[in-house]
Formats: C-alpha cells, sequence, structure tokens
C-alpha cells in the first residue's frame, strides 16, 4: 500500500490512506481468515479453495458497492485535467 501511494503521487493522482469501512473490514477478514486456513502449517486443496472463495467473495463485495461518486479516479481525472483555452 505505501507503494502505491509513492506510485500514485508520481503520476499525480490523489490518493491516502483513508479507508472506508468496506475496504478495512475486507482487510481484517481476510487477514483472520488467512490466519485460520494456514496456522497449522499444512496445506490441501481444501484451504485453497477457502482462500478463493474469500477472495471472490471480496471481489463481489466491491462489485455491488462500486465506486462512491465522490471518488475521482484515472479517467476522470484525466478528462477534467485537461482544459484548452483558445
Amino acid at each position: 500500500v505505501p507503494l502505491c501511494v509513492i506510485v500514485s503521487w508520481i503520476m499525480g493522482v490523489e490518493m491516502d490512506l483513508d479507508f472506508n469501512t468496506t475496504e478495512t473490514g475486507c482487510l481484517a477478514i481476510s487477514i483472520i481468515i488467512t490466519a485460520f486456513t494456514l496456522q497449522d502449517g499444512t496445506s490441501h486443496y481444501m484451504k485453497g479453495l477457502v482462500l478463493l472463495l474469500c477472495y471472490i467473495v471480496i471481489g463481489a463485495c466491491f462489485a455491488v458497492i462500486g465506486t462512491p461518486p465522490n471518488k475521482a479516479n484515472i479517467m476522470n481525472i484525466a478528462t477534467t485535467s485537461t482544459n484548452i483555452v483558445f
């Protein structure tokens, strides 16, 4: 995440570490699920399936919620920042 912030500064995209509730919750849940899945030191297909399903559920959460209207993405910044005056 810190590398993404530095790269966004270089690119001129405003990004900070102020995460919303969904992002913070997904990060916490993924850390907990990964810790419980890998705590005994062994692995098999069922543990991999659990981690894959966790990834799919997190992706579905972000797909359903979408991007808030007050957050600008790279395309909006690129189209609104080029003001040509004649």
